[in-house]
């Protein structure tokens, strides 16, 4: 956490807006039944190949990490517990793989990809 800044990433960084829109995802309006929030992230169709050649791994990574914290502790949470009358217990993950491909499987975006889990 502290090699990464993670505790400040959400106040000192903004991703470039090209990189939001090659990688789509967004907590959704819906929950579970149990009430939790559901996350879902677009990994196929993300043009991570690209977004490597165009921003580097390091920056990649770094994104990764800020979509993380916003998920755990963004702005919606404080949404979420006033809405829901409860702290967020879990959030469910959702990894859409449509559109995943061989270009995915890149030496420098599965490098990325290590770094990043």
């Amino acid at each position: 956490r502290i090699d990464n800044q993670v505790d400040t990433i959400l106040q000192d960084y903004t991703p470039p807006e090209l990189i939001r829109v090659y990688t789509p995802g967004a907590v959704l309006q819906d929950y579970t039944q149990d009430g939790d929030p559901i996350y879902c992230e677009r990994i196929g169709s993300a043009d991570s190949p690209e977004m490597i050649r165009r921003f580097g791994e390091d920056h990649l990574v770094k994104h990764a990490i800020w979509i993380r914290e916003l998920i755990s502790n963004g702005e919606w949470v404080q949404d979420y517990e006033q809405r829901m009358g409860r702290p967020v217990k879990q959030i469910v993950v959702v990894e859409d793989l449509a559109g995943l491909s061989y270009s995915h499987l890149d030496r420098h975006v599965l490098q990325a990809f290590q770094k990043i889990t």
